[in-house]
């Protein structure tokens, strides 16, 4: 989002707060936000409660208040769609941000939308991370308590190899 924006504007984040791991992408969309784009203003955080209708009714309420937002994330697909079917409705350039990187999501990435990039989870890379967490824990080694798991972005550049 940082780079789409150029590093300043403002933005929107569509949220779950009732699912952890959806708490943790809007929290290090935060923090990331704060350290490495401290010009970019978080303007509104609204649950789209993972649906794609809430999604896009959370997204054209934040529009109807927020005429020059900038961009908008989604913790999920879903509710990134959502917010995308809003800015095409009222012919906006507000960029959309997702999380999953799902069929639909590449599909609007390649379609030249205001979606510009989804995040991509690696199930391979997390079923063997936790394969070796379990194996650790069973040989009585010590586990971190937080585990980070690579994730790749997938934008227009790298969306046909995704």
């Amino acid at each position: 989002m940082g780079e789409e924006l150029g590093g300043a504007g403002t933005v929107a984040i569509i949220n779950n707060p009732t699912i952890t791991p959806l708490i943790d992408r809007e929290n290090g969309f935060k923090e990331t936000l704060a350290e490495k784009y401290p010009d970019i203003e978080i303007v509104s955080v609204q649950s789209g409660e993972s649906q794609r209708e809430k999604g896009l009714e959370v997204a054209e309420n934040i529009l109807q208040k927020e005429t020059d937002l900038g961009g908008i994330f989604g913790v999920n697909d879903m509710m990134a769609l959502g917010a995308l079917q809003a800015v095409q409705a009222k012919n906006m350039d507000t960029v959309v941000i997702g999380f999953d990187a799902t069929e639909e999501a590449r599909t609007a990435i390649k379609g030249d939308t205001p979606m510009k990039a989804s995040i991509a989870q690696k199930p391979k890379l997390l079923g063997a991370t936790g394969i070796e967490v379990m194996m650790n824990i069973l040989n009585g080694q010590p586990v971190e308590e937080l585990i980070e798991v690579e994730v790749e972005t997938i934008t227009i550049d790298n969306v046909d190899n995704a």
